[in-house]
């Protein structure tokens, strides 16, 4: 409970499958380029990959993927954006992750 009040400072994308040894061989230099969060309303709007912690690295075994919660002062994501699509690409891997928006919603904010 306690961990679930605290602020979050930044959106985390985790990954778990049954192979994550890919993920243990990239940098954050070799997935800034090819890792983002896309906005379904808005086209322009990209969100850049801000850290990442491969599973070699985390007692979970997970892939992380950090992303900012806000930008000059802005929320890097608002409900209006309707859905965020998560995009990486490892070698000649491409994965993709759509999150509707509207699915989390509580007590009408965003519960990110």
């Amino acid at each position: 409970q306690e961990f679930l009040k605290q602020d979050m400072p930044d959106y985390a994308i985790c990954i778990s499958c049954r192979i994550m040894e890919p993920f243990n061989f990239v940098t954050l230099d070799l997935l800034k380029p090819k890792t983002f969060l896309l906005s379904k309303k808005n086209k322009s709007k990209k969100i850049e990959l801000k850290s990442y912690s491969p599973p070699r690295e985390r007692q979970d075994n997970l892939a992380v993927f950090m992303f900012p919660r806000t930008l000059d002062g802005k929320a890097t994501v608002e409900l209006a954006d309707e859905e965020i699509t998560f995009v990486t690409e490892l070698g000649t891997n491409k994965l993709r992750g759509t999150f509707k928006l509207a699915r989390m919603v509580v007590n009408g904010d965003l519960d990110l």
